[in-house]
Order: C-alpha cells, then sequence, then structure tokens
C-alpha cells in the first residue's frame, strides 16, 4: 500500500509536551503510520504525517485548525467545503472531457470508445461530516 506524506507547519511548539500532544492527536486519525515533528521552540515548527489514505474533509479542519488557529472553525470549515467543491467542478473543465476507466487494454485515448465516466458524489458525505463538526463547539 503507498504512503501520502503531508507536511504542516505549526507555529507556538515550545517544548517536548507540546510535541508530545500534537503527535497523540494526530496518531489518533484513521490512516496515520508515522508522525515526525522537529520542533523549533518558539518559531516555525514542521510535522510530518505519513498516512495510507487521503485526508478528509474533517480531518484536514482539525489539521488546519492547529496552524490556522487565528480564524475560526466554521470559516476554515466554509474555505476547505469551497476548495472540494470547486476542485471537483473544475476537474471536467481542466481534462474537457469527464475523468473516466477504460475497458480497452489496446488503446488508451480517452476520446474513444469503451470509456466510462468515473461516478463521484462530489464528496457530498465528506462535506456534510465537514459541516457537522464545524457546527461543533469543540476546538
Amino acid at each position: 500500500m503507498s504512503t501520502i506524506s503531508t507536511k504542516v507547519h505549526v507555529s507556538g511548539m515550545t517544548c517536548g509536551h507540546c510535541v508530545s500532544a500534537v503527535s497523540e492527536e494526530l496518531e489518533a486519525l484513521a490512516g496515520v503510520e508515522e508522525i515526525e515533528i522537529d520542533l523549533n521552540a518558539g518559531g516555525i515548527s514542521t510535522v510530518t504525517i505519513t498516512s495510507t489514505h487521503k485526508l478528509s474533509p474533517s480531518e484536514i479542519l482539525l489539521v488546519t485548525e492547529v496552524e490556522f488557529s487565528q480564524y475560526s472553525r466554521p470559516q476554515l470549515a466554509l474555505w476547505i467545503e469551497r476548495f472540494f467543491k470547486l476542485w471537483c467542478r473544475n476537474q471536467w473543465k481542466r481534462e474537457r472531457y469527464a475523468p473516466s476507466f477504460h475497458l480497452d487494454d489496446e488503446n488508451l485515448d480517452p476520446k474513444t470508445w469503451c470509456r466510462f465516466p468515473i461516478l463521484s458524489g462530489g464528496y457530498e458525505r465528506e462535506l456534510a461530516e465537514l459541516r457537522t463538526l464545524a457546527a461543533s463547539n469543540d476546538k
């Protein structure tokens, strides 16, 4: 299984206790295999998260709250939701045709026959979870 490495820059971490607290929270997320924190006490620390899957919008909200604590949870959730919606919508524009998979093993030309569109829910379930999390007062 392939892994995904994500780097996040976090300000405000000053000691080993901060490192432990951030590591504990991130390791609780599903799919997280390793957390590596390069502590820069009083400055900007680098947190590298290695996981086996991409983060959901709700997980992205939890991670971005740490880095962008000056913004409210509802504001961050709005920006994350907007990103996912625009990405889904603009994927079709970038490709000029619907992303699809092929059943034809001899021709990978996306404009030919044996092409079936990928059905996507546009992250609706994941964005509903994000809205529920944003509405909660836990921060």
